[in-house]
């Protein structure tokens, strides 16, 4: 796309909805997010956590995604590795039926700890955990139709409505978190659908050759044996027994014994365990079975067909699926005794009330796959030579630790009795995911957490609902970041994302026994980060060896990946790690006796504002220790014993707040800053000022002069959790002062704020001490 080149694409997809605000001038938000998936939802609230309007759409009448569609029974092995926006989405699941039924009782046993929520109890907690942000406003039944480009940047957005008019909005940011990749296609990001060579990433997994075949898609019902709120199964209007009759022979051969089952028994059906509350079951395909609900082939003009196309496919998996149930519940040909199983289900009479309690959303495993700055292929989450743990990514913002997982990408064969090909189930160690999958390579203000940068088969490791929740809330945090600095969303601080990611509980890296809320939380994140716990255990003698078997696909802890905080140094640990801290230019701990307190003493001197999410409790706990443990801080500043005692029976009292500041190294500040404790009022805006010198990097605010020293202005608003990009104060001084050098005087600062252009001062809470990059302390 040329630069300053008015370009206006449209997706042909045709209209269903309601809508806010007829055409006229377009609406603004700061964040428009399309699709209201568990992703989206994710993505909103952690976009929403300042003060971002956030626009949430959904293209359908229901929010929520598969998560509220039926698939109640959670992709995940270990509860070791639940962390951010799906661990908090489960615990508020877990919370309603202990409220509900009693903590006791046989629903919260059934809920799994929040993971195996019902549809209408997963879409009740998605709309109270949406209500409490009063900055995001949900629009459902707005179809995207057109979206408008100017020099890389997404300029309007246009969404029909159900009385044929159309509805535009301006964002400033956009997420799509669509399954489909519906908005990227529409803003002409690349994109592919099929699978690749093997030759193109060097996968084991990929097809010889390129071809178009798709995963397999199906319909996720949740049906029930409890006879008060057992519907019957409804029989499609183009029901033809033969599509089913040589299911017959298969059953009186012995291959099957129910029509309904879980591995371990024969069966058709697969009714996942463990059970959903209240005696409901989530059905799915069954992984290299005979018989199959997913229709691979079916679909392969799902992704860029219209609306209409959409419908049609929806249509004959429903048929196949709902006309599968009526036959093995009711064909003369079939067993008796399998007949009265079979007859014992039926749709649950309290979910999806308004569809004929059939989910209205099929479950789209792949559709586009956008083509990124970075693509995500078989080999990222390959073992790291010769270790316990996959191959390091420090610009990880999300973990997974599903498997590569694909249901079939083409059928041979009968459709009953003969096989899906393409299909594949690799286990993995837990592996992280980059930011750059989420990002285009040109559009500025985009971001894509479903539909993401991956090859066919990297793509089959990503594509869980608490996968995709941890990139969207990732995607949120990029966004906020994004607007707070005026950036594009390439040039997003990884480091900084990081910090806030832990801030809010969600994991870069799986650490089994240091989970969030944990006090070492963020410490542990960035040292793993870093490669500080990698090559602590050997690799499995079984690839993808995961903890011991508990039920279903659920295990305990994936073996060789806890931090062990408590267990005592080693010579050879202690050398490896000195090796690693003295690579980063971080000063060497002294003494420590436990690898615990290495990583604490060591992450003392970097990030010790982060914050971490108790997410038991609710609240917020800082991973920081006592000022009186900075010592090169509190001697380059000068405070003595009697000061921090003071400070601290201020901090003990409730009047003051300990926040001990470290300034990010990159971009942001330019210098390695130490920490040091700032005593503010508890959740005060600090406003940190520091002296740039000549030599200093020209990234972050402005460029360094080669004869002079100049002053930036750094703000957090969260006492010292996360900081801004630094401004430089010579951008709001008058011409005259401008090229003075040195510190601008507070008669010359600007008040600071996003357009930096009023005369008012501020206040500067603290003037920032620490070392440059060339070892020089600046004052």
């Amino acid at each position: 796309m040329k630069p300053n080149c008015l370009r206006t694409v449209f997706l042909i997809l045709l209209a269903s909805v309601s809508a806010f605000a007829e055409a006229g001038e377009p609406a603004t938000s700061d964040v428009v997010i399309y699709g209201a998936t568990p992703a989206g939802i994710a993505a909103a609230l952690t976009a929403a956590g300042g003060e971002c309007s956030v626009l949430l759409i959904e293209p359908t009448a229901r929010i929520g995604g598969m998560t509220t569609h039926g698939l109640s029974h959670s992709d995940f092995h270990s509860f070791e590795s639940l962390h951010g926006p799906f661990l908090k989405f489960s615990q508020r699941v877990l919370k309603h039926y202990e409220t509900t039924y009693g903590k006791d009782s046989e629903q919260v046993r059934d809920c799994w700890r929040g993971t195996h929520g019902e549809p209408s109890v997963n879409l009740l907690i998605f709309q109270q955990m949406l209500a409490e942000k009063p900055s995001i406003r949900i629009l459902t039944e707005h179809r995207l139709t057109r979206v408008t480009v100017e020099d890389h940047l997404i300029t309007t957005l246009t969404f029909s409505l159900p009385n044929g008019g159309s509805v535009a909005i301006t964002p400033r940011i956009v997420i799509d978190a669509s399954y489909e990749g519906d908005l990227l296609a529409a803003a002409g990001v690349p994109y592919g659908v099929g699978r690749e060579a093997r030759s193109e990433y060097g996968e084991s997994l990929a097809p010889e050759k390129f071809d178009t075949q798709l995963q397999g898609y199906n319909f996720r019902l949740c049906m029930t044996q409890e006879p008060k709120n057992r519907v019957p199964v409804p029989v499609p209007k183009n029901y033809d027994r033969d599509d089913y009759a040589t299911l017959v022979p298969l059953v009186r051969e012995g291959k099957f014994r129910s029509a309904f089952g879980y591995p371990g028994s024969p069966f058709v059906l697969k009714a996942h365990l463990p059970a959903l509350p209240n005696d409901k079951r989530d059905i799915n395909d069954v992984s290299k079975g005979l018989v199959r609900l997913s229709l691979p082939g079916h679909n392969l003009k799902y992704p860029d067909g219209d609306l209409a196309t959409r419908r049609r496919i929806e249509q004959e998996h429903l048929d196949w699926q709902l006309g599968l149930i009526h036959f093995v519940q009711t064909d003369p040909a079939l067993p008796e005794e399998f007949r009265k199983e079979a007859a014992t289900w039926g749709l649950c009479g309290d979910e999806f009330t308004e569809t004929d309690h059939i989910p209205p959303q099929i479950y789209v495993r792949e559709a586009r796959r956008m083509v990124g700055l970075r693509v995500y292929t078989e080999a990222d989450t390959e073992y790291a030579p010769n270790d316990a743990r996959s191959r390091l990514h420090p610009d990880s913002i999300a973990v997974g630790e599903y498997s590569h997982n694909c249901h079939g990408t083409d059928h041979e064969g009968p459709m009953i009795g003969g096989r899906h090909t393409g299909e594949f189930y690799k286990g993995v160690a837990p592996y992280q995911i980059p930011y750059g999958v989420m990002v285009p390579k040109k559009m500025r203000n985009l971001l894509v957490p479903t539909a993401c940068s991956a090859s066919h088969v990297g793509f089959c490791a990503i594509r869980l609902e608490p996968i995709w929740m941890s990139l969207g809330g990732a995607a949120g945090h990029a966004a906020h970041m994004t607007l707070e600095a005026n950036i594009p969303v390439q040039q997003v601080d990884i480091e900084a994302l990081q910090k806030r990611i832990w801030s809010y509980g969600g994991a870069t890296i799986h650490v089994s026994d240091v989970p969030p809320g944990h006090p070492d939380f963020a410490a542990v994140q960035w040292w793993a980060g870093l490669g500080g716990l990698h090559g602590l255990e050997p690799a499995p003698a079984k690839p993808g060896t995961r903890g011991q078997h508990i039920v279903s696909q659920y295990f305990e802890a994936f073996p060789g990946h806890a931090a062990k905080l408590d267990q005592p140094l080693d010579d050879a640990l202690t050398k490896r790690w000195t090796a690693l801290v003295r690579e980063l230019n971080l000063p060497v701990p002294v003494d420590p006796t436990t690898r615990g307190d290495w990583i604490r003493e060591v992450f003392a001197t970097t990030r010790l504002a982060v914050e971490a999410t108790d997410s038991k409790q609710g609240k917020r706990t800082r991973t920081s220790h006592p000022a009186g443990e900075e010592k090169l801080a509190l001697q380059l500043l000068g405070v003595s014993d009697e000061q921090v005692e003071r400070f601290d029976a201020a901090r003990k009292a409730g009047l003051l707040e300990w926040a001990p500041v470290h300034l990010p190294t990159h971009p942001p500040g330019d210098c390695n800053h130490y920490g040091w404790p700032v005593a503010t009022m508890s959740g005060d805006t600090i406003v940190v000022m520091h002296r740039r010198i000549p030599g200093h990097r020209a990234k972050g605010a402005g460029k360094p002069h080669p004869k002079m020293s100049y002053g930036v202005v750094l703000r957090s608003d969260d006492s010292g959790k996360s900081w801004s990009e630094p401004y430089d104060l010579r951008d709001c001084m008058k011409p005259e002062d401008r090229d003075r050098g040195g510190i601008v005087p507070l008669s010359h600062r600007a008040k600071f704020d996003k357009g930096n252009q009023s005369p008012l001062g501020y206040k500067v809470h603290l003037h920032a001490i620490g070392t440059a990059r060339d070892g020089a302390v600046i004052a």
